[in-house]
């Protein structure tokens, strides 16, 4: 006969993008601060620290191999490269109300030298 997988296998890949959402929800809420005074915020936030405390038990080994450490690796990943990102845009935007720019800079330095 055919086999078939049964529900818990089923759900592996969905479970680990839920859980990589949650993982970037909470990124965002420790970059941002948008916790304090909100209830809602703060019951969900409340389910998303257990499930990363206890992601092991969660996400058994069994069912989802190296997928839950491969998602943080990747959110990390993600997270680091949207940091750089706006690091470099709030550098250009301030360069820019500065009247700055990278290649007056670069003649500048040109001219020092010489």
């Amino acid at each position: 006969g055919i086999a078939m997988a049964c529900d818990k296998e089923r759900l592996v890949e969905s479970l680990t993008g839920v859980y990589g959402a949650m993982l970037l929800q909470d990124r965002k809420r420790q970059r941002d601060g948008k916790l304090q005074g909100n209830p809602i915020s703060a019951m969900s936030q409340s389910v998303l620290d257990t499930v990363i405390n206890d992601h092991a038990r969660i996400f058994p080994t069994e069912f989802f191999k190296g997928r839950i450490e491969a998602m943080q690796q990747y959110v990390e990943q993600l997270d680091d490269k949207r940091q750089k990102r706006r690091a470099r845009r709030a550098r250009s935007i301030h360069d820019k109300e500065a009247g700055h720019d990278d290649d007056d800079d670069d003649n500048d330095d040109q001219v020092r030298s010489a």
